[in-house]
């Protein structure tokens, strides 16, 4: 078994200016963890665990900013859905 904890936050404004990204608030920035367990692969933020493939598994680890298509900002998305909160961003 491998887990990453990774540290998910907005793109910063200096990179990418004309990239859509949620704004630099508390909600935005926290920490997540991805599995990695016999070839299976799972994102665990906020109480939420969601399978993912080995490609979500490797950007979410590579890349963890939060901006509009991303692989983190979708996985956001998606724990807002399983929460019953609205996606911001």
């Amino acid at each position: 078994m491998n887990l990453s904890i990774v540290d998910i936050t907005p793109l910063p404004m200096y990179l990418c200016p004309s990239v859509e990204r949620p704004p630099n608030i508390k909600e935005f920035n926290y920490k997540s963890i991805v599995i990695e367990n016999d070839g299976k692969y799972y994102y665990w933020s906020r109480g939420v665990s969601i399978s993912l493939t080995k490609n979500e598994y490797e950007q979410v680890r590579l890349n963890p900013k939060l901006y509009c298509s991303s692989t983190s900002f979708n996985l956001h998305q998606q724990v807002n859905q399983v929460l019953g909160e609205s996606n911001h961003g």
